[in-house]
């Protein structure tokens, strides 16, 4: 997939001639093949509506093993070298069937660019979604630095937390991005009938590389996956909530800022090219896992008491965005 282009503003630009919007609205996973791999791909840019702190929300909806001619679902099922078929396997989702987590994530202002540009903070998102789906702070550290090389990240977890990892690399091979916008002069006829919301669409493809103890003294285990993420995020800007929104977060919300961000997942594991079924499948992804999310914003703290008489005066907390 070519790189994301940016606008004036510093967002990805929305690009008629661009074909990752056009893939997945066919809903066909034999055209999410994957991707050339050519020069490094540029950071990803989000739209402006990304920035600031979330509640996200993710659901498990389901899996699909696409046909695909000489091999069969038992031979899947049967590689447990498949991106998703072990917790971690898919670092940022952990453990793929799970039905649902809440966690915390972020996205920021690119630093060191020009102050208009939005990234994700990768550091921040993967630690957090991991400890929230594993359940505790498993977590020590993640490595990543979007200035100097925005397609590797570094997760090292504490000492004995994880069976299933000790550090995992993450790699980033390929990119795309396309941003919808309904009021924009340049948008085909075709697509203003699709939606009315703003939408986001990215994709980017994976090379994970996990480390984790072996019964071979002093040898560590290593695991390599490959999957794509196919992201469709929709801008949803009234007050008006979702199906099933109540019992994803728990209970009555607030829908803080009059909008939320409604997103769907499509993770695509791939064959690695040792496999002996890797030519068969002639890079198509052979399981599809799906997933939807919803970004909402937190709470703003309550203001503090008000002082005794003499006291100095209470300020309400900074309002989290």
């Amino acid at each position: 997939f070519p790189a994301p282009a940016s606008s004036a503003t510093g967002e990805p630009k929305f690009n008629v001639g661009d074909s990752l919007s056009a893939k997945l609205l066919q809903r066909d996973v034999s055209v999410l093949k994957t991707p050339l791999f050519n020069l490094a791909p540029s950071t990803q840019l989000f739209p402006s509506w990304f920035e600031g702190n979330w509640i996200t929300t993710i659901s498990f909806r389901g899996f699909e093993f696409p046909t695909i001619p000489g091999i069969s679902k038992e031979q899947i099922v049967a590689n447990t070298a498949i991106a998703g078929f072990q917790k971690l396997s898919v670092a940022q989702i952990v453990d793929i069937g799970k039905p649902t987590t809440t966690y915390p994530s972020q996205w920021v202002r690119q630093p060191g660019g020009d102050g208009r540009a939005v990234v994700e903070n990768r550091e921040f998102n993967l630690k957090a979604a991991i400890d929230a789906t594993t359940g505790y702070a498993t977590v020590d550290r993640v490595e990543y630095d979007g200035g100097k090389n925005a397609n590797r990240a570094s997760i090292i977890f504490k000492e004995g937390s994880s069976r299933n990892a000790e550090r995992i690399e993450l790699f980033t091979n390929a990119r795309s991005s396309e941003l919808y916008d309904p009021t924009a002069p340049d948008v085909p006829p075709a697509k203003l009938e699709k939606f009315a919301d703003p939408c986001f669409y990215n994709s980017e493809y994976f090379r994970q590389v996990t480390f984790s103890l072996s019964k071979q003294f002093g040898v560590a285990r290593e695991v390599v996956t490959e999957y794509q993420y196919f992201w469709t995020h929709r801008l949803i800007q009234n007050q008006e909530l979702p199906d099933g929104f109540l019992d994803l977060v728990g209970g009555k919300e607030e829908l803080v800022g009059g909008y939320y961000i409604k997103s769907t997942l499509l993770t695509c594991a791939y064959l690695q090219p040792q496999d002996e079924l890797y030519f068969k499948a002639a890079g198509m992804p052979v399981v599809v896992y799906s997933h939807d999310l919803i970004h909402r914003r937190p709470r703003r703290p309550a203001a503090s008491p008000s002082p005794g008489p003499g006291g100095a005066a209470g300020s309400p907390g900074p309002a989290q965005e």
